[in-house]
């Protein structure tokens, strides 16, 4: 017998998580980009990254983020570094405010949710066009926020849900006596 006989349950559970944010990866690189000019999809990644970087940052560090949005620039197309820079930007601001994020009925954490993700489009809009000078119509702008903004509480109900499934947060996150 183990020392810890809950710990291939608690793996287990991380691996779920790690899964409902691949699968959102996925979705988004194999959805239509923000970087396209043909359609526009909802930021679905950008969702797990938020929210993950408000209620577990652990389970999303920078280096994870940076990986993810480097392979996301691979995948997509998009100038490298480019989606890495703004999701690291994302990941640090909602960690910054997560004891603020935290504490808030849902129409707050998805009105910080609406603002944090027109901030990364415009960004990845206004970065894309001055290195290819060349920028998309901004109604595509208002439909990516548009789709993030209607995914989200769909979106944030599964992440939610893989959220409960883990285990209880140790004493580290907790008010300090």
């Amino acid at each position: 017998m183990t020392d810890y006989p809950e710990a291939p349950q608690t793996f287990f559970r991380f691996c779920v998580v790690y899964l409902v944010i691949f699968a959102l990866f996925l979705v988004n690189v194999q959805g239509p980009s923000l970087l396209s000019a043909a359609g526009s999809g909802a930021p679905l990644f950008l969702m797990a990254i938020y929210y993950w970087s408000a209620y577990r940052p652990t389970l999303v560090p920078l280096w994870f983020v940076f990986m993810t949005g480097l392979l996301l620039d691979i995948l997509s197309g998009a100038p490298i570094g480019l989606n890495a820079l703004v999701l690291v930007t994302v990941r640090w601001l909602v960690t910054d405010q997560r004891l603020f994020l935290t504490g808030q009925p849902f129409i707050i954490v998805w009105l910080g949710f609406i603002l944090v993700s027109a901030a990364a489009v415009f960004c990845q809009w206004g970065l894309y066009g001055m290195l290819n000078l060349f920028w998309t119509p901004p109604r595509q702008l208002l439909t990516v926020i548009g789709l993030g903004a209607a995914f989200f509480p769909v979106v944030n109900l599964l992440l939610h849900a893989t959220h409960k499934f883990l285990p209880e947060i140790s004493g580290s996150y907790g008010k300090k006596r």
